[in-house]
């Protein structure tokens, strides 16, 4: 069974600075793979103990496509 492809019509809000403002993760083709978000916030300590994404900041966790 395919998967369907689906595509955002306007960017969502990032929920930690509250604008429509990502940073983009491209591969090396410069095609558009993923996002994370531009706070230089530290996680609160419940993120940091539930967190397997090993970033230190919310800037360094990626949300990547599959």
């Amino acid at each position: 069974m395919l998967a369907e492809i689906r595509y955002f019509v306007t960017l969502p809000v990032d929920p930690i600075t509250l604008r429509q403002d990502w940073g983009v993760v491209r591969d090396k083709n410069n095609h558009v793979v993923g996002v994370h978000s531009l706070s230089n916030d530290l996680p609160t300590l419940f993120a940091k103990l539930v967190s397997f994404l090993g970033g230190g900041k919310y800037a360094d966790w990626t949300f990547l496509a599959e």
